[in-house]
């Protein structure tokens, strides 16, 4: 594992080095550990070898050591000196080496270490200003100590086995353009902490198996072979001591967890003798454990290996991948819901599947040879982007159809006179763009709470004049079956719908597909759109807004359309949604991207409100929430990850059960948590744990129904998962090649009470057969007596199953899942721990949900402002597509069609040409050609 944390004050550094990083960890003795010093910047400075504390202390007071001048320009009291990179083995590894000091071990340690530090080194660089902007140069070097400890931090007094090593890198880097020491830009690096650390275990897997220890891949990581889950946990007090911290405070990322173990460490102990803790240690082990672990390296201990473990062995050597299968693998898991994905995360997902087996180097070499593979280097970074052909080709089909179908079709209703009075110079202009179009696609864009959806009535009352049949979908339930119906589109559903329903088909034939929501709409999708639309003969009218949150397929469809296709949309920009003049300034500015002033406004406001931190942040939270819900308010809040909505959930709840609004006895229900696996995942036997449950949505060869749930049991002989419902009497393996037909999720439990908050989290029906749209919140009024759930939407009252199991907590939404949607007030969540949850499309979203109010809570507002600036939006394939190759070929496809004009159109002049041509004969001839005399003819006048 790798965790990165900051180190902001000299005085802090100097202090962990005296008591953290040099201390011999938890010995009578106090022996130091001597650091080495490592870095191109090291060398240059002239620090070798041994770790100095002297030579420390003026890195961290930044000072060179050497001639004792100022290193750096900024020398505040608040500087970033440096940055703790952990470098941590898997637990079993730790217990190995604890009972025989494999020199081996160390050696494969310390190598993947250095290799995978080297490689962060190259992708060192400092900010610099250019044309008034700030951007990163590369310059490639750093300096660090490494110190090597033994074990964890105590819990309960006494420390765990636990091999690890501190690299502490100062925040210093010589820019040799300038030729001066500058400070350095980790951003990037802390970004790609999940890729340095992914490459780091790939090297010390590789390294181990190299010297004789046999490795069992895990989710992301692994353990050497042989090793119960039972014996690991004997010796994880520290990682579970963080993890249900972790779970307290809602946070889910690495880096979050890793700030939180700085956060709780406790102090060193002294006491123990070498010989003492080492004794402590084996008395939690059995005689079996033991000869496991001494015996860990080549040899099976005394009487062989269990046959339980050599089992395992041979199926986990059987499920390993080669660098090829390891690249298809991580291009189809990535490339399902991206265009473009960088090396790096590519690689992440390589080498995660294909642990134990492939290196990064065999990785990369690979990829190489995937001759369908684009890449794109960025300019002043490591970074390469890559796609694929195919995704090149769904861009290419959108744009061409958008500017093919350019004047293909009838204005519908040209005169059209509107009759909502109320609509806006802006909106009637939007409808009557619509109305006038002649084209395949066209576009009404607009920002949160514009009233798009307001004036698209207004276009379907046009349509129905004329009887052109008009169709509204969206993609989700909740934008669809909520959303529009609420806005007055009885019949509107999902596209996903549309494009399994015939009928859904024909009911638009010769008429028009609504899409709202467009911008959360991927290529593939898009595209079967239109071929539905081609197959009706029927138009397309898209409504959205690209500044929004984009699709969860890979692609971004609406911009792609709009921006490479030709679409000019319809703009409606005046904010409706917000009655408060200030908050709808701030909303207004945010949209049009200035940032600084959106958020100004809302200071200005008194919006932000900055908690010391993320536990007393939830506390706010709730307590605003709670007093929303007392007064009957339309409240939402919004939480940038589900984690931290969880954690906040947790706190809105113990305040509305002291506030009465939560009563009587809480019930626990069981439910199930969609793990959103990608298909290559379903395909993967590997992906799979016992007790995960499966849901049928389609039904499958072998009596496997839509709508039926099964929990995988075990595997069979033959590694297949075996699924189990309590009633099937044959045995049923799943169908890993039906994949597209089942869900998969993770079983949970939750307590509700009567008064809780609760939302569908999938499509169903209600005990009394009352249909469930995921995204529905209902509110519980009690419970009946077999236990099933009574609940009120507002408008009607349903009950709930207790079985049902696709349903959480209601009390928070995240930022995509809240868009379209539209409260009085609207409360933020938005933690210092975020991580890139957070985006300049995400908090636009989110922050502008609400009507009347909103507040936006957070542990640190600068890092608040910082981490919004960014964003999200996601470059196109064919932005990535340098390959000579696809231009030529695009260049080549563009000539071929004019072409094909150029000859239509001589042909059509040849024609009318020749036709001219015989007329003008004909008129010469009759004009030329001498009279005929008709004999016998009466003389004229006669």
């Amino acid at each position: 594992m790798l965790r990165i944390t900051v180190s902001k004050s000299a005085k802090g550094a100097v202090k962990y080095f005296d008591e953290g990083l040099s201390k011999s960890d938890y010995y009578a003795e106090k022996g130091e550990i001597v650091g080495q010093w490592h870095g191109k910047l090291a060398e240059q400075i002239g620090l070798s070898g041994e770790v100095q504390k002297e030579d420390f202390a003026a890195l961290a007071y930044n000072q060179n050591p050497v001639t004792g001048e100022q290193l750096t320009a900024r020398n505040t009291e608040n500087r970033r000196v440096g940055y703790d990179f952990t470098f941590d083995v898997p637990k079993s590894v730790s217990l190995v080496y604890s009972q025989t000091k494999d020199e081996d071990i160390l050696r494969a340690f310390n190598g993947a270490i250095q290799e995978t530090m080297t490689e962060i080194e190259e992708h060192a660089a400092t900010r610099v200003r250019s044309n008034g902007k700030n951007d990163n140069r590369l310059t490639e070097n750093l300096a660090w100590a490494t110190f090597t400890h033994e074990e964890a931090r105590p819990v309960g007094g006494i420390p765990d086995p636990h091999l690890h090593q501190h690299v502490f890198v100062f925040n210093a880097t010589y820019d040799q353009k300038e030729d001066r020491i500058k400070a350095a830009q980790f951003g990037d690096i802390k970004a790609d902490a999940p890729y340095f650390e992914t490459v780091f275990h790939s090297r010390l897997a590789d390294k181990l198996q190299q010297v004789g220890y046999q490795i069992e891949p895990s989710d992301k990581h692994f353990e050497l072979a042989g090793f119960e889950r039972s014996t690991i946990d004997k010796f994880s007090n520290r990682t579970r001591q963080i993890n249900d911290k972790a779970e307290q405070l809602g946070l889910s990322y690495d880096e979050d967890k890793a700030e939180l173990g700085a956060k709780t460490r406790a102090s060193k102990r002294t006491g123990f003798e070498r010989d003492e803790l080492a004794m402590q240690w084996r008395s939690r082990l059995t005689d079996r454990e033991l000869e496991l672990l001494v015996n860990a390296k080549d040899s099976p201990p005394t009487g062989g290996w269990d046959g339980s473990y050599r089992d395992r062995a041979i199926e986990k050597k059987k499920d390993r991948l080669s660098p090829k299968e390891s690249v298809d693998y991580a291009l189809d898991h990535v490339l399902e819901r991206k265009s473009v994905v960088s090396e790096k995360e590519l690689m992440t997902i390589g080498l995660q599947r294909g642990l134990g087996s492939v290196t990064p180097e065999s990785f990369r070499n690979a990829l190489e040879d995937r001759k369908d593979i684009r890449t794109k280097a960025i300019p002043n970074s490591k970074e390469i982007l890559m796609t694929t052909a195919e995704a090149i080709q769904e861009e290419r089909n959108l744009r061409n159809t958008t500017r093919r179908g350019k004047g293909a079709f009838e204005p519908i209703h040209p005169d059209y006179r509107i009759k909502n009075e109320q609509l806006t110079q802006e909106q009637a202009s939007a409808v009557h763009h619509v109305l006038n179009s002649q084209d395949f696609i066209t576009a009404v864009t607009g920002g949160a709470g514009t009233g798009k959806t307001w004036s698209i009535k207004e276009v379907a009352e046009g349509m129905k004049e004329k009887g052109v049949p008009f169709g509204a979908f969206a993609p989700s339930s909740a934008a669809s079956r909520q959303v529009q119906r609420e806005d007055g589109f009885e019949n509107a559903t999902t596209i996903a719908e549309l494009l399994q329903s015939e009928k859904l088909q024909k009911s638009v034939q010769n008429g028009v597909i609504w899409v709202d929501e467009a911008g959360m709409v991927g290529n593939k999708t898009m595209n079967r759109i239109i071929d539905v639309a081609k197959e009706q003969n029927a138009r397309i009218l898209l409504t959205g807004d690209i500044k929004q949150h984009g699709s969860v397929e890979r692609g971004d469809a609406l911009r792609i359309i709009q921006q490479f296709g030709g679409v000019k949309p319809a703009e409606i920009s005046k904010i409706q949604r917000q009655k408060n003049a200030d908050y709808r300034t701030a909303v207004k500015a945010i949209s049009n991207g200035n940032m600084e002033k959106g958020l100004q406004t809302l200071d200005q406001m008194g919006a932000i409100k900055e908690a010391d931190s993320f536990d007393e942040t939830r506390q706010k939270v709730a307590e605003e929430y709670a007093t929303a819900r007392k007064a009957k308010e339309d409240v939402l809040v919004v939480a940038t990850t589900h984690a931290q909505g969880q954690a906040v959930t947790q706190t809105i709840r113990e305040r509305l059960m002291e506030d009465g609004i939560l009563q009587g006895d809480e019930r626990i229900f069981k439910t199930q948590k969609n793990l959103s696996f990608t298909e290559v995942q379903k395909q993967d036997a590997r992906s799979y744990q016992q007790g995960m449950i499966v849901q049928f949505h389609q039904n499958v060869k072998g009596g496997l129904k839509r709508g039926t749930k099964y929990q995988l049991s075990e595997k069979d002989e033959n590694g297949d998962w075996v699924l189990s419902n309590g009633n099937n009497r044959n045995k049923t393996v799943l169908p890993l090649h039906e994949s597209s037909k089942f869900s998969v999720y993770e079983s949970q439990e939750m307590t509700i009470a009567t008064g809780d908050k609760i939302r569908i989290t999938q499509n169903g029906t209600s005990k009394d057969a009352k249909r469930l749209n995921n995204g529905n919140i209902l509110e519980v009024t009690g419970f009946d007596k077999e236990g099933n759930i009574l609940a009120s939407s507002g408008k009607r009252s349903l009950t709930l199953s207790k079985d049902y199991g696709n349903l959480t907590h209601g009390y928070y939404t995240t930022s995509p899942a809240s868009q379209g949607k539209s409260v009085n007030r609207v409360i933020l969540l938005q933690s210092s721990m975020t991580g890139r949850a957070a985006s300049k499309e995400q908090f636009y979203v989110s922050a502008s949900r609400g009507k009347f109010a909103i507040s936006i809570h957070t542990d640190d507002k600068q890092g608040l402002i910082r981490s919004v600036q960014r964003s999200s939006q996601r470059m196109t394939a064919s932005e990535v597509a340098t390959n000579p190759a696809d231009r030529q070929k695009e260049r080549m496809d563009k000539f071929k069609k004019m072409g094909q004009i150029f000859r239509a159109g001589l042909s059509r002049v040849a024609k009318t040409k020749e036709a001219w041509q015989n007329r003008s004969v004909g008129i010469i001839s009759m004009i030329t050609q001498k009279p005929q005399v008709v004999r016998n003819a009466p003389a004229r006048g006669k």
